[in-house]
């Protein structure tokens, strides 16, 4: 009877697939795992385009303002504008 059992759990192995659990899990924590490396990497990305984002306003926020130039022709009284030597 131990020989006919044997043969039979033999057979059963041949048709009737083993599930291995540990490799279901496995996969599932490998695409868990390279997910929370994409998100972790892009909000450390995130981060660093904020800070740098917020390095470059403070800069421009304290730079000199360019002082105002006024143009000539607006500065001259209007008398002297008039006066235009005609085309000849």
């Amino acid at each position: 009877m131990d020989e006919g059992q044997t043969a039979r759990d033999r057979a059963d192995a041949q048709f009737v697939p083993t599930v291995k659990h540990g490799d279901k899990g496995s996969a599932v924590s490998m695409i868990a795992a390279e997910s929370r490396a994409v998100n972790e990497k892009t909000s450390r990305l995130k981060a660093m385009r904020l800070a740098r984002d917020a390095a470059e306003a403070e800069t421009q926020a304290l730079a000199a303002p360019k002082p105002k130039t006024t143009r000539k022709a607006a500065a001259k009284p209007a008398s002297t504008r008039a006066k235009a030597k005609p085309a000849s």
